[in-house]
């Protein structure tokens, strides 16, 4: 169970990233950085951190269930 929760969210994140390699002239993090900060899309950054806390959340449950 704990192999296919890794994989599937290893998927989901290539294909989250995809789009962002798109950017030839800049990297995927200043183009996000840009959008926040500069244009004021602070949906943006709620769901960006909302990601990373997905993320750990993802890694505590994996280092969890070992036990």
């Amino acid at each position: 169970m704990k192999l296919w929760f890794f994989a599937l969210n290893i998927l989901m994140l290539m294909f989250m990233a995809i789009p962002m390699n798109m950017f030839s002239v800049a990297p995927f993090y200043q183009v996000i950085y840009d959008s926040i900060f500069l244009c004021g899309h602070f949906i943006l950054g709620i769901t960006a951190v909302l990601f990373y806390l997905y993320w750990l959340f993802v890694a505590i449950y994996l280092l969890k269930s070992e036990r």
